[in-house]
């Protein structure tokens, strides 16, 4: 089977806590969980980004919300889908108060290039993981699919690893709380 490649592009950091996901292409899963423990799929089936909004009058929390399309505001600083002709030009996924997300992950991505999140950014161009403004030490592993642990240290500065050296494939990676897949060619 011929795996279909998707490039990711980070579309929007998150302002409250400079966190960003990945653009999500179609057909994946964005998993959040909560600090309850409960789960919260969202089936993507177009391109997708996320972003939070808050800290208004009318919102003083910050609300997460992962969104389709072309979004723009309400007079209260609600994000809503961009209407032309009486069409919405987008949807929202889902919304949540970011004080209650524990953790969000994707399952489906065969491949992402750029992410940000933990007050850190991380990079892959040409096999190179390029892991960038770790202010505290970051717990970081990178595993085969088959669940071999191919990378495991604590970061707390600008690092590079070469997954090269690993060999062709998919890698699951673990920076912080987030969790996301690379592919090497």
């Amino acid at each position: 089977m011929i795996m279909k490649k998707i490039y990711m592009k980070v579309l929007v950091i998150l302002a409250i806590l400079g966190l960003a996901l990945p653009a999500m292409g179609e057909d994946c899963m964005m998993h959040i969980r909560t600090v309850k423990g409960e789960t919260l799929d969202v089936k993507v089936t177009e391109r997708t980004a996320a972003a939070t909004y808050g800290n208004l009058p009318a919102y003083p929390a910050s609300v997460f919300f992962a969104y389709t399309g072309q979004i723009t505001t309400a007079e209260d600083g609600r994000p809503i889908p961009e209407e032309i002709d009486g069409v919405a030009q987008g949807a929202i996924l889902c919304e949540m108060l970011l004080s209650e997300i524990d953790e969000i992950n994707f399952s489906g991505l065969s491949a992402i290039n750029e992410v940000a999140g933990d007050k850190m950014g991380v990079t892959v161009t040409d096999g190179v993981m390029r892991i960038s403004r770790a202010s505290e030490p970051v717990h970081v592993t990178v595993a085969t699919l088959a669940g071999i642990l191919a990378y495991d240290r604590t970061i707390s500065s600008d690092t590079e690893i070469d997954l090269n050296r690993y060999g062709k494939g998919i890698y699951t990676v673990a920076a912080g709380s987030l969790t996301f897949k690379i592919l090497v060619e």
